[in-house]
């Protein structure tokens, strides 16, 4: 099963679907974003009430990637700056890196040290044609989420690191959302 079906399964037994669905048709989202891609989706996430027996911090970490992924930086960053997990701080890495703030970025990763998604990502990336050697001499081990920023600071292949950025989007919200069961 491919990552995106991965995340559609993950949300079954949530009010995520149709949200997720909405967000794995669009056009990979851009590095560094001018405003929220869809309102209306926007509206949606609002609208989401937390699921019967996931606590708040858990949830909120899950709203925080849809906005996130929907382009809408600052309502990710009000809810994900108060996350104390590592995946508040992945979420909160990603927000900063897309801004563009690419040293506040960094802290943030260090804050998150090791995720169990960093193995996936790597994973996934290695399947991508990487064309950015850079990042390619990084992840030969694990994923190197500074290289990422790195080369997303350099901007050499927009394609390739639109790719590589949903891979990410797509695996920590998966983990997110299995961390609901």
């Amino acid at each position: 099963m491919d990552i995106r079906e991965q995340l559609k399964d993950s949300a079954t037994n949530t009010n995520f679907g149709p949200i997720i669905e909405t967000l794995l048709n669009r056009e990979p989202a851009p590095l560094v974003p001018e405003a929220a891609w869809n309102k209306d989706l926007n509206e949606q996430i609002a609208q989401l009430k937390p699921q019967d027996g996931v606590d708040h911090t858990t949830w909120s970490t899950a709203v925080a990637g849809l906005y996130l992924w929907n382009d809408d930086i600052h309502k990710s960053h009000d809810i994900c700056q108060d996350l104390p997990s590592s995946t508040g701080s992945y979420w909160h890495a990603i927000m900063h890196r897309r801004e563009p703030d690419y040293p506040n970025s960094k802290y943030w990763f260090r804050k998150v040290d090791t995720h169990p998604v960093y193995s996936k990502v790597r994973e996934e990336v290695l399947k991508l044609t990487v064309n950015d050697d850079t990042l390619l001499n990084a992840i030969q081990e694990e994923w190197d989420s500074y290289a990422f920023v790195d080369s997303c600071e350099q901007k050499a292949d927009m394609e390739f690191l639109q790719a590589v950025q949903e891979l990410e989007i797509v695996l920590l919200l998966t983990d997110c959302l299995e961390s609901f069961k």
